[in-house]
This record gives C-alpha cells, structure tokens and sequence, in this order.
C-alpha cells in the first residue's frame, strides 16, 4: 500500500514542469533543481497562494541543497548502532538462533547476511579494498563467503547454530566502521558515476559471492547502478528491510518493539 502524500498547495500540486505553456525555460529545472523550479513557476498564482509559499520557501530549499552523504548517515548511524544493539542485547541466545515459526529467518542470519552484502558492495564494488570478512570468517566459524542469499532452510539453521555471536557482533561493527571511513571520501561526482557491471560480475566471480542458482542477484547489482544507489540500497535500505524482519522474529519470540 502506498502512502498518499498531500501536496504543498493544491495551485502548486497542479503545475506541470514540462508543460509547453510554462513562462519559464525548461533549463530551469535542471540548474536549480525540481523545488526550485516549482517555486519559481509559483511566482504567477494568487497572492494568498504565494504567501502559503513564501512560509514554505525557506525551509523546502534548505532541504533541496542537504548533502546526500549527510542525510546518509543521519540514518545510517541509527540503524547500525542503537537498534541493532537493541536487537542482540534484548533477548537470550536461544531465541537469536532459532526460528519461533517455520518458515521466519532467523535474527542472527539476518544479521549476517546484511553485513555480508553491505561489505561485499562498499569494498569490493564502490572501494577497491578487501572485505572485511576476510579478517572475521574464521572468528565467526562460519567458512562460506557467498552473501547467503539463495540458502535453504536447513543452511540457515546450521549457520545460526555454528556462528559465534560476540564474533557477529565484532563482523557488524568492523563492516560499520568501514563504511563509514568510505563515505567520508564519496563526495558530488563521485556519487554519480556507474558501477562498470564488468566490475561487479568479476568481483563476484573472484570472491564466490553468489551462490549458484542466485545469478540474478549479480544481474541485479551489476545493471547501471551508480556508487550513490550501490552505497544507499546495500548500507541502508537492505539492512534497514531485514532489521524490521528481525524486529517480526523478535515479536514471534514475545519480546516488544522499542
């Protein structure tokens, strides 16, 4: 279901940016951005529409010139610290590595496998550094190295079994703190430019990262994704899906949502 989002104004909710009919160049749009440009086209409605986005002016052009890498980790920092600690610190070992219901993973895959992507994707695509679990798989006692995407049922239970937790929990922050060092230095073009797909089919080949019978998800990575989709959907928005789907395990289990 989506959201239904309620315009700014109902005069300014009706413009249409590539209309012919527009008093101002198309160019517009480009050079000063999309709430720029509707403000700018604004200036011809009624005065009291103009006053409503006069109030508004201020605050919807500060956001239009937020940093992409700041707005990045103002979420970033939330997800990987604080409410994965409240994942791992609120209920017992026992119920971390088991399933309440067939069928629901459970909270320490989910856990890996986030990582698992996330460091595969911003030191092996974005970076040109080695992962990181090269420095953790035998402290996790989990020897695969694929992202674990594709795993049958009873993978999924032997790896929850075998996995050293206070080893995930050290995986978890080192693949954090990694990131973190790499978005410091991603800045303006840098996020625009095209992940080559030569690229990322050959690191995935080399570092056996996909499981056979999974190459869609290689194809998935490796169509025309630029370095600001690749860091925004395999550090962010990938974690943030299977954080909530641990927080439905951790529900099945009894335990309350924070």
């Amino acid at each position: 279901m989506h959201a239904r989002c309620e315009p700014l104004c109902p005069e300014l909710h009706s413009l249409s940016v590539s209309g012919s009919d527009s008093d101002v160049p198309r160019r517009a749009y480009s050079s000063f951005g999309p709430v720029s440009f509707a403000l700018r086209q604004a200036s011809a409605l009624s005065p009291s529409t103009t006053a409503r986005l006069d109030a508004a002016r201020a605050p919807l052009v500060a956001y239009e010139r937020v940093d992409a890498i700041d707005l990045f980790l103002s979420r970033y920092g939330d997800l990987h610290q604080g409410l994965v600690e409240g994942l791992l610190t609120g209920l017992p070992e026992r119920q971390l590595r088991a399933r309440p219901h067939p069928g629901v993973n459970t909270i320490v895959w989910l856990l890996w496998h986030s990582a698992r992507i996330e460091d595969l994707a911003v030191n092996r695509f974005l970076a040109d550094s080695p992962q990181v679990l090269d420095e953790w798989r035998d402290r996790l006692g989990v020897p695969r190295r694929d992202v674990g995407t594709g795993m049958s049922d009873a993978e999924v239970d032997e790896l929850s079994a075998r996995i050293d937790l206070a080893a995930l929990r050290g995986y978890w922050d080192a693949v954090t703190a990694r990131t973190l060092s790499l978005t410091g230095s991603l800045r303006g073009p840098d996020l625009a430019a095209v992940v080559p797909a030569a690229r990322v089919k050959s690191v995935v080949q080399a570092e056996s990262a996909v499981a056979p019978g999974v190459e869609w998800l290689t194809e998935f990575w490796a169509g025309g994704r630029t370095r600001a989709w690749m860091l925004a959907q395999t550090a962010l928005l990938h974690p943030y899906g299977h954080y909530y789907e641990a927080r439905v395990t951790a529900g099945l289990w009894g335990a309350r949502s924070p």
